[in-house]
């Protein structure tokens, strides 16, 4: 991808999560691509973390 943005999580997601898909590296044409990628990741581990 030419001139897109790459986002990297600085902290590993944990086992359920990564094994429900969550990537820790995320690729945007643009700043709201990357914001919404990053969104879907961080639900994934979210849902993957039950109740808090």
């Amino acid at each position: 991808m030419r001139g897109g943005l790459l986002a990297i999580r600085e902290e590993r997601f944990g086992v359920p999560a990564r094994d429900a898909g969550a990537m820790r590296v995320v690729l945007g044409s643009d700043l709201l691509a990357v914001c919404k990628a990053i969104a879907i990741e961080e639900s994934i581990a979210d849902l993957c973390a039950g109740p808090s």
